[in-house]
C-alpha cells in the first residue's frame, strides 16, 4: 500500500435541474442500512460502493470503497508466488470530507480507484435526480502569471490519445485532431506535443491560451487523461520561467503512518489528515 495520500479541493456546484442538495443526497445514501445496497457498477469491473457516510458539527464524511473481483494480485511465499487465498474481493477506498456551510469538499485523490468524476457518477447512480459538478480549487496566482505572459513553450503530455473528442473552434482544434490522428495511424498509447519558438524573439499565437485551457478543462473533468501541461513563459524584460499548469489545482500530498491490514484504523488517520488540511488550505 502506498502510504502517500494525495488531497484535492473541490466546490461542489448543483445545475438547476438537480433537485437535491449535495448534503442531502449524501445523508440519503448513508441511511442505507445494508452495504450491498450502497454498491453501484460504473463501468466494465468497475464496482462502487459508500462504506462510511456519518455526520460530525459541521460536516459529512467517508469512505468510498471500489470493489476489486477481478484480476487478483498473486500471493507471495518464501519460495514463490501462488494464487491468492480469498473468498471475498477486495476493497480499495478512498476518503471524503464535505462542509455544507461553503460547499466545499475535500477527496483522496487517486484516479486508479475513483477519481472525483467517478465520484459524481456514483451520486447520480445513487439517487436519481442527484446531479452536481465538483470545480477544483486552483491557485489564481499561477494562472494569472500564465494569462500576463507571453508564451514561448508549450509542451502537453496526453495518454490514451484516440480518446480526444473532436473540437468544433477554438485554438485546440488543429491540436486535438493532430493527437488523435497520430495515436490512430502509429497505435501511440502515449503523445506528447511540444510547441516552442526556439531561439526566435516573441512568443507564440495567443490561441494558444485557449488551447491550453481547453486541455486543462478536460484533465479537471476527467475526460482526457493530460498527463502534462508545462509553458516556459516571459514577462517583458523578465527570464523566461517554467511553469507546471496542472499544479494550478489545489492538492497536497503527505505520508502516513498507515497500518497494513486494518482498514478502519486507516480511514481515522487518513481523514484526520484530510480535517488538518482542509482547515489549513480552504
Amino acid at each position: 500500500m502506498d502510504k502517500t495520500i494525495s488531497f484535492r479541493f473541490f466546490n461542489v456546484t448543483r445545475p438547476q435541474r438537480s433537485r437535491h442538495t449535495f448534503s442531502q443526497v449524501l445523508q440519503q445514501i448513508g441511511a442505507i442500512p445494508r452495504a450491498r445496497d450502497r454498491e453501484r457498477q460504473l463501468a466494465v469491473d468497475y464496482h462502487v460502493r459508500a462504506e462510511i457516510i456519518e455526520s460530525a458539527l459541521g460536516s459529512i464524511h467517508g469512505e468510498i470503497t471500489r470493489i476489486q473481483r477481478t484480476n487478483y494480485p498473486s500471493e507471495v511465499e518464501e519460495n514463490g508466488r501462488r494464487a491468492l487465498r480469498v473468498r471475498n474481493p477486495l476493497g480499495h477506498g478512498v476518503v471524503f470530507r464535505y462542509l455544507p456551510g461553503s460547499n466545499t469538499l475535500g477527496m483522496q485523490y487517486d484516479a486508479r480507484v475513483l477519481s472525483p468524476a467517478r465520484f459524481a457518477s456514483y451520486i447520480s447512480n445513487m439517487i436519481d435526480g442527484a446531479i452536481f459538478e465538483f470545480e477544483p480549487i486552483i491557485r489564481n496566482d499561477l494562472w494569472d502569471q500564465f494569462n500576463r505572459s507571453v508564451v514561448r513553450k508549450i509542451s502537453i503530455a496526453i495518454a490514451q490519445p484516440t480518446h480526444l473528442q473532436a473540437v468544433d473552434r477554438g485554438g485546440a482544434v488543429a491540436i486535438a485532431q493532430s493527437m488523435k490522428d497520430l495515436g490512430e495511424a502509429y497505435s501511440a498509447p502515449k503523445i506528447n506535443i511540444e510547441l516552442s519558438m526556439g531561439h526566435s524573439r516573441g512568443g507564440l499565437s495567443e490561441t494558444v491560451k485557449s488551447m491550453v485551457r481547453h486541455f486543462r478543462t478536460q484533465a479537471v473533468r476527467d475526460q482526457v487523461e493530460v498527463t502534462a501541461i508545462k509553458a516556459r513563459v516571459q514577462q517583458e524584460d523578465d527570464k523566461p520561467e517554467d511553469l507546471d499548469l496542472l499544479e494550478d489545482i489545489l492538492a497536497t500530498r503527505e505520508r502516513l503512518e498507515l497500518h497494513d491490514n486494518d482498514p478502519e484504523a486507516n480511514y481515522r488517520i487518513k481523514l484526520s489528515a484530510l480535517r488538518e488540511k482542509m482547515n489549513e488550505w480552504v
